[in-house]
């Protein structure tokens, strides 16, 4: 064992499994689990069931498991891929927050600093961040709503215009050298499975 494991150290209705020698020593952190848990002696017969939340997970799950297999690490590598991909193609060195919002803007003419941000999927803060970058860079504009003047409404200078008009073809090229690898069917089918789970 690597190192000793205390039961003040487990988070509460955690059951942790140690595994040591071909054992199992199991730490409950309340009492009412403690009864619960199961003593299992000989972890090579066994197929030990721990619980995690709401999700009963057994050793040989815990014992298999691979993080080259798991979505959120194939996730990230593609989007390490993309990204390195965006940027060495991308003009203005426009991050990928920048180019969604002045591709969105491009879209939808102009529309207020919050709806831009959940049209473009992105958190108050990254949202704040892009848009006083565009502001800076005279990308964009910001003006009153004629139909609501508590409102601000963001829209493309027409120095912007001319680096969307620059860039989006730089993003279907970008799209079309991550999908690559693909056949016609197998981009397609991916698209549509990462909208199902997105």
């Amino acid at each position: 064992m690597q190192g000793e494991w205390q039961p003040n150290d487990v988070p509460p209705d955690v059951v942790l499994s140690v595994i040591c020698v071909g054992k199992i020593t199991e730490f409950c952190d309340s009492s009412e689990m403690k009864r619960s848990c199961s003593r299992v002696k000989d972890t090579e017969t066994s197929d030990l069931t721990g619980t995690v939340g709401d999700r009963n997970i057994t050793l040989k799950q815990i014992k298999s498991y691979r993080l080259v297999d798991q979505i959120g690490h194939i996730l990230r590598r593609a989007s390490q891929r993309h990204s390195t991909i965006f940027a060495m193609s991308m003009v203005e060195g426009l991050t990928p927050t920048q180019f969604a919002a002045l591709a969105m803007l491009f879209e939808r003419e102009s529309v207020s600093q919050n709806e831009l941000g959940r049209l473009a999927a992105m958190d108050v803060a990254t949202i704040n961040g892009v848009v006083d970058r565009l502001l800076k860079r005279k990308f964009i504009s910001r003006r009153p709503d004629p139909d609501d003047g508590r409102r601000k409404l963001l829209s493309l200078t027409e120095t912007g215009l001319s680096v969307v008009e620059q860039a989006i073809p730089k993003g279907l090229q970008i799209s079309q050298t991550t999908l690559m690898p693909l056949s016609a069917k197998e981009k397609r089918t991916l698209i549509e499975l990462l909208l199902k789970i997105s």
